[in-house]
């Protein structure tokens, strides 16, 4: 069964396709399986990051004979390596007769959902010069153009000559995969594996930690979620979601994995399913009721690092008893309202982004960030995150609170790469900001009740 649909899928190509005027040789390549492999028709093959699936295929030329290099890539999915055959890259050396056959082993990774392996001739040529004809500066093939970016003929800037392929393409019959889980979309660098991708999340349990007025954040509490976090994930709604509340748990969560400004990962336009909604407790009493997990308590044994603060990228994090910094300082040294660089003003928060103690007022009065000191540390080599909590908690005024220690800030936690401390601990209502006390359970805080007769869904 496999084989005949990969069969048609290549003869709905080779039929669609409007080779040039001036194309002499094959009109499309037939992609199919070696038998006997696992493609996933009866369990999905397993979502992977690295390492990924061996498959092993043979390629022929359909209409005539094909002496070059082909490009080889999955979608969705990555192309890791290539065996059986020359190879460069993802691109595969072919001298093949009408009728005559290549074989190779495709490893694929990142690949989930329905994928397929496609072949296509897009000119790629190899080469060891240390100028590619693509990034040479010179039109080689005179036509008018020249180099990557600017020679539709060029595929990169590795690319050995201007001149474009045939695009005659092959696509293999479907290789089914486990949609990737929360982990997987966050990936284990910084930036997300699937930036730019539409995912589909239908595994896992997605518990709604935060709603904010543009989207919400969920957690992976599954019991078999991978370990070492990265289970949570920033919604990015463009508003309030609608009839959405803490606790809620989603059964399904689509979107497109996006980066924003360059470090912090989020789905975009996104669509989910609630699970119940008709069954859902008006006003939860405890941890069954509303299964927001306990938040991860911030502490400089980690969160002086990026790579051990990545894993809790969007997730439920706590200070305890962190001492807000002891100086505010105005680096907007010519009153314009802005700090301005390069020059003195930027010099100056420099310094006071390096000095954990140390607050930026043009920036806390714009965007209500604020230093907080963890462990109780005093003096050099403090670690610090920052906290917001104007929008929650409006009369609370952190220059006020110099040097205090305060017994619980509670929320989600954000990045940017290019402030200093990087880490951002947002709380959701009043309730994540303590100042006496301890503070209330997670079934309780900022969970408001449902009003009876509501719809909880995004349509």
């Amino acid at each position: 069964m496999m084989r005949s649909i990969a069969l048609v899928s290549v003869l709905a190509c080779a039929c669609n396709m409007s080779p040039p005027a001036s194309h002499e040789g094959p009109v499309a390549f037939d992609v199919r399986f070696a038998s006997g492999q696992d493609l996933g028709e009866t369990t999905p093959l397993p979502f992977s990051e690295s390492g990924g699936v061996e498959l092993d295929l043979f390629v022929s030329p359909m209409g005539g004979s094909f002496d070059g290099w082909a490009s080889v890539h999955a979608e969705p999915g990555r192309v890791d390596a290539i065996s059986g055959v020359e190879s460069s890259g993802s691109h595969v050396r072919l001298d093949l007769a009408e009728g005559e056959e290549a074989s190779m082993t495709v490893t694929i990774s990142l690949a989930f959902g329905v994928s397929r392996i496609w072949i296509e001739d897009d000119g790629y040529q190899p080469t060891t010069s240390p100028t590619p004809a693509c990034s040479d500066g010179v039109d080689n093939d005179e036509d008018g153009y020249r180099d990557h970016g600017q020679d539709p003929g060029c595929v990169d800037e590795t690319d050995g000559s201007e001149r474009g392929g045939t695009w005659i393409v092959g696509a293999s019959g479907p290789i089914v995969f486990e949609n990737p889980r929360i982990a997987d979309v966050q990936g284990s660098g910084i930036l997300s594996p699937l930036d730019g991708r539409t995912v589909l999340i239908d595994r896992g349990r997605l518990v709604v930690t935060r709603i904010s007025t543009e989207g919400f954040f969920v957690t992976d509490i599954a019991a078999d979620a991978p370990v070492g976090g990265s289970n949570s994930l920033f919604v990015y709604n463009y508003n309030t979601p609608w009839h959405l509340r803490e606790c809620d748990v989603i059964t399904n969560l689509s979107g497109i994995v996006g980066e924003f400004l360059a470090c912090y990962t989020e789905l975009q336009f996104p669509s989910w399913d609630v699970i119940d909604p008709g069954g859902r407790i008006p006003e939860p009493s405890s941890r069954e009721e509303c299964p927001i997990p306990e938040p991860v308590v911030l502490d400089s044994s980690f969160a002086g690092s990026d790579w051990d603060m990545e894993p809790l990228e969007a997730g439920f994090v706590r200070i305890a008893d962190g001492r807000i910094g002891d100086t505010f300082r105005d680096c907007d040294l010519d009153g314009d309202g802005t700090v301005s660089w390069p020059g003195p003003e930027d010099d100056c928060a420099t310094m006071c982004g390096d000095d954990a103690e140390c607050t930026e007022l043009t920036q806390y009065f714009r965007y209500g960030q604020y230093s907080v000191v963890l462990d109780g540390c005093r003096g050099s080599g403090c670690t610090a995150v920052f906290a917001v909590s104007r929008d929650t908690n409006p009369s609370f005024w952190a220059d006020h609170h110099a040097d205090e220690v305060i017994p619980a800030i509670t929320g989600t936690l954000h990045h940017l790469y290019f402030i200093r401390p990087e880490w951002i601990v947002e709380t959701g209502c009043s309730d994540d900001l303590v100042l006496t006390g301890t503070p209330l359970p997670t079934w309780e805080a900022c969970v408001p009740p449902y009003a009876r007769g509501e719809h909880y869904d995004n349509n």
